[in-house]
This record gives structure tokens, C-alpha cells and sequence, in this order.
């Protein structure tokens, strides 16, 4: 498959964890593609994000996804390649036009025009309650051709609620693990107080998934 390269450079605009809006060049890139940020998108103070949410299209809910998700960044529509971890999943809709959307993405990282980053997989965010139509579907299963598939339910809690107010998932081990997957057995909780258990477990296997990446980096860089 032959990839047609353009010249162009745009800016970018991005909203830095205390607020404030920081401009970003971004290289040259892929036609048709998700731009390649050329500067850190992290500003923030503290631990950096362990991986990143891309967001494959508009709306995609890659936003509402990292602010649930504490070791995981936002990186809006770009590829964090000059980050300190340079990790990400693919957040899409599964619509018709996201999926096709997370799909071209996955090419793009396979094809190596991410700059550094590395895909972990994709997360699916369901648009409407229900089964998945058949044609959807086929879809979903191209892309777990591709890489690892997560899915996240449709929650109507999420929607009825502000994202800053949502809830956080942290990492943990252990009993602590073991007792909060029983409190969230006992009682249903609003997003705002309790991050849903779907959400959570996708949460876990991302951070494991990227944890897993920097131990075996790690190992490689010891002499």
C-alpha cells in the first residue's frame, strides 16, 4: 500500500492540566492521518500519564475516558511520540464512522508514521445501548485482527454528568483490589462517586498492559 506523505504543519491547541492553553506544532504527517504532536504534551506537575488516550475521531470520548482513568493522559486527536511514555490506545465510537476511524489509525502506528509511540490497542466506547449490528460487527472483528480490543458499555450515567465531576480509577493490588470488586458487587454507585466496574477493569488491563511495556523496557536497558 502506497502512503502519500504532505508537507503541511498545523498548530494545535491543547488545554494544559491547570488550564491554560498551550500551542503545539505538529510534524508532517500521514494524508488523511492523526497528526504526530512535536513537542511533550504533558505540562503538568508530578507522574507523567503511564499511557495515553488518542482519540481516532470527534467525539470519540477519549477525554472522558482519561479524566476516569488517573494513569492515563489525554492526548485529544494527536500521537504523543515526544512524551516520556509514549504509549497509547485508541479510543473510537462504534459507529460505522469510528470504527473505520480507529481502523486507519491502527495502520497508520503499523506502517511507523506515529514518530515514537507505541499502540497498546483500542477502546470501543458503545453509542447506543443494545447488540452490536452485524455489519459493526465484522468491524469490530478486523480490528481484533489488528490489535487488542477493549469495550466500554453504554453508560447513561456518563452522559447525564459534567466530566470533571466523574469519577477516578486508581491502580492498586492486593486486598485492596479484592475489596473494592466486592463493594462494587454489593452496591451500584452514581459515576460521580464510584468509576463503573466496565470502565475499571478496562482501566486495570490498560495499566497492566502499559506497566508490562516499561518493565521489559527496562530489563533491556540493563547491562
Amino acid at each position: 500500500m502506497t502512503t502519500t506523505m504532505t508537507s503541511r504543519r498545523q498548530d494545535e491547541t491543547k488545554s494544559s492540566p491547570s488550564g491554560a492553553a498551550t500551542r503545539l506544532k505538529v510534524d508532517a504527517r500521514v494524508a488523511g492521518a492523526l497528526p504526530v504532536a512535536s513537542t511533550a504534551l504533558w505540562q503538568g506537575g508530578g507522574r507523567a500519564p503511564i499511557a495515553w488516550a488518542v482519540s481516532a475521531h470527534g467525539g470519540a470520548g477519549a477525554t472522558t475516558l482519561a479524566q476516569m482513568l488517573a494513569p492515563v493522559g489525554d492526548a485529544a486527536d494527536q500521537w504523543p511520540a515526544h512524551d516520556e511514555y509514549p504509549l497509547c490506545v485508541v479510543v473510537c465510537r462504534s459507529t460505522r464512522t469510528g470504527l473505520d476511524a480507529a481502523q486507519s489509525a491502527i495502520l497508520q502506528s503499523k506502517s511507523g508514521h506515529t514518530g515514537r509511540c507505541e499502540v497498546l490497542g483500542v477502546v470501543i466506547v458503545a453509542d447506543a445501548p443494545g447488540k452490536t449490528p452485524k455489519s459493526l460487527a465484522q468491524r469490530e472483528t478486523v480490528l481484533e485482527e489488528l490489535t487488542t480490543v477493549w469495550r466500554v458499555p453504554y453508560l447513561t450515567g456518563i452522559r447525564e454528568n459534567d466530566v470533571g465531576d466523574l469519577a477516578e480509577w486508581k491502580p492498586h493490588r492486593g486486598s485492596e483490589s479484592d475489596d473494592g470488586s466486592k463493594r462494587t458487587r454489593r452496591r451500584k454507585s452514581p459515576v460521580t462517586e464510584e468509576v463503573p466496574a466496565a470502565v475499571a477493569a478496562v482501566g486495570e488491563e490498560i495499566f497492566n498492559a502499559a506497566f508490562a511495556v516499561h518493565q521489559q523496557a527496562e530489563k533491556g536497558n540493563t547491562p
